[in-house]
């Protein structure tokens, strides 16, 4: 094969490579997209808080680690306002509780607002 061939095939598989990536990017973003904020007020470190939802067809589990007392962290979930989902907290001290949160809640922002022993949720972001 010549120079010029093998350039050419080189071209071309480097133009459709731009091609399928430009076209795979282009696609939206999931419309339900929800942002869930999680505040330490408690007076030890949080050493996990484990967020788990899902669907039919998937399920999801993020892992938020090492949250100091004071500390603010938000993370995007790819689920629908309003489903709920399974938050799980664990303390330095090993302590531990699960609940179900963000069950009927409008809008896709949440806050859950950890302290010792319980918390407190809130439609939108914490200040």
């Amino acid at each position: 094969m010549s120079q010029k061939a093998c350039a050419g095939w080189v071209l071309l598989s480097l133009l459709l490579c731009l091609s399928i990536t430009a076209l795979l990017q282009s696609r939206p973003v999931p419309a339900q997209l929800m942002m869930v904020q999680l505040v330490n007020e408690s007076r030890q470190l949080l050493t996990r808080v484990d967020i788990k939802h899902g669907n039919s067809n998937t399920e999801e589990l993020i892992s938020a680690l090492q949250i100091a007392p004071g500390e603010k962290r938000t993370l995007g979930l790819n689920h629908r306002p309003g489903m709920g989902f399974s938050l799980t907290v664990h303390y330095a001290s090993g302590e531990h509780f699960e609940v179900c949160v963000g069950k009927f809640v409008e809008g896709d922002r949440l806050t859950e607002v950890i302290r010792d022993g319980y918390l407190d949720e809130y439609a939108g972001l914490y200040w």
